[in-house]
């Protein structure tokens, strides 16, 4: 039984934001001898080159617009993250320097001094410090177009929001998303912030039910405000899922790429049988006849995979052709092409410990001789990167079927049953992912929830 689909949010995020909703997850990030943010922030070091301590910053800098233009390095003392910066005299901030800095009362009040003094600089007010709820300033058209026509200060930020995230501050970050969603997105005085605001600024939201009542908004900025992170936690009914650019690319079908050389037919004819695979490779036929079962070959062979499952992305075979738009059309119509390409489909299930039962439904069953594929498949794991691809392949032929199946029997043997380890992260990260219609992949992100051991 595959499984169903229900009321979610579906929230993409790159690899910055992944790592920061995760709280850098794995990364030590706490030499005890750095401690060059807790120094300024003390009032006891000015920041490098140059530069003033942070009292006598907040007094240059309010108000004065241009001086803050200037100070480019300054702001990455007022706002240290867990993240390396483009001036080499900051420091990445170390957890210990957060610890103290939360616990410090004279420290969070110049946090705050300071994001006043970047918000005016963006134009806007911090109205009520507790509610975080702000409105425009005076300036703000003349403020707006900085916004508008510097990149740098729509990357300033994504660098604010996510140290208020640190430092304790969050619940000041729905109300600065909520008020920029409306300017953008009703008013329209900040429309070329749309990108920043859905990819960089909402994703600093480090709780799912705040994250997806964002993107709800963001949709329909006309209705009810998003709840409050203060009010009580309500059960998640989102999915934040790492998506890599290339994943991103082959979901929109390379959106703006052309990929389609009249002149270039060589996957067509492999798949004709008229042209065998290189480097040592051969016509398709043959490999069907000759190479099933032959584990060895098919584990040693670089060289293969890429002309058994052609996609529009270069692979590791220089001699093999990127996938052309005219051969997926011609190929994905052909009977006899779909033919070979499910046999290529069911001679790597076998080669994986697994077995179409189906061709109609795609259904799939463990091959009598899996324990020994399986170990094969969870030591050598650039197979992951091989399954990848044979997934796209299968969506671009037209038989995206097939994958809801597959995912399912993988989610159960991986999650469920404890088996193949090492193809986790691939199987959450890559595979899934591969899956175009979002009801789908929404749905088999949650089984794969579900049927966690």
């Amino acid at each position: 039984q595959h499984p169903t689909n229900a009321e979610i949010e579906f929230v993409f995020l790159g690899k910055e934001a992944e790592a920061y909703r995760t709280e850098y997850r794995g990364q030590n990030l706490n030499n005890r001898s750095l401690d060059k943010n807790l120094k300024f922030h003390k009032n006891a070091i000015p920041f490098l080159p140059d530069g003033d301590c942070i009292d006598d910053v907040h007094k240059a800098c309010t108000s004065n617009y241009d001086l803050i233009d200037k100070s480019q390095w300054c702001f990455q003392w007022l706002f240290p993250i867990h993240e390396s910066s483009t001036d080499k005299n900051t420091q990445i901030l170390q957890r210990h320097e957060k610890k103290t800095m939360i616990k410090a009362p004279d420290i969070m009040r110049r946090i705050l001094i300071s994001y006043r003094i970047m918000l005016g600089y963006f134009g806007v007010l911090l109205v009520d410090e507790n509610s975080g709820r702000l409105e425009r300033s005076n300036v703000y058209v003349e403020r707006y177009e900085t916004i508008r026509s510097k990149k740098n200060n729509r990357m300033r930020i994504t660098r604010m929001l996510k140290f208020l995230g640190e430092v304790d501050l969050e619940r000041l970050k729905l109300p600065f998303l909520v008020f920029f969603a409306r300017e953008i997105c009703m008013s329209e005085l900040l429309a070329d912030c749309r990108v920043f605001l859905e990819r960089s600024w909402i994703p600093t939201l480090r709780r799912d039910e705040d994250l997806a009542s964002c993107q709800r908004f963001l949709r329909d900025p006309s209705g009810p405000e998003p709840a409050s992170v203060l009010t009580p936690s309500v059960p998640p009914r989102v999915e934040v899922v790492y998506l890599s650019s290339d994943l991103s690319r082959y979901r929109n079908h390379y959106p703006g790429e052309d990929i389609n050389d009249q002149r270039l037919d060589h996957n067509v004819k492999f798949y004709m049988n008229l042209l065998p695979s290189r480097p040592h490779g051969e016509l398709i036929d043959v490999i069907h006849e000759r190479w099933w079962s032959d584990y060895d070959l098919l584990e040693t062979h670089h060289g293969y995979i890429q002309w058994l499952f052609p996609i529009h992305e270069d692979g590791l075979n220089d001699e093999a052709q990127v996938l052309q738009r005219h051969e997926k059309e011609t190929m994905s119509t052909s009977p006899d092409i779909i033919k070979r390409l499910v046999k290529s489909y069911r001679m790597m299930l076998e080669f994986y410990g697994v077995t179409l039962s189906s061709e109609e439904t795609g259904e799939l069953c463990r091959a009598q001789h899996f324990q020994e594929r399986y170990a094969n498949l969870n030591s050598k794991t650039h197979n992951n990167l091989r399954i990848t691809r044979i997934l796209k392949c299968l969506g671009e032929m037209g038989l995206e079927r097939l994958k809801m199946p597959f995912l399912t029997f993988f989610v159960r043997e991986i999650a469920g049953n404890g088996l193949l380890p090492a193809c986790r992260a691939s199987l959450e990260r890559f595979w899934i992912p591969t899956l175009r219609h979002d009801e789908q992949l929404a749905a088999c992100m949650r089984f794969l929830r579900a049927s966690a051991r």
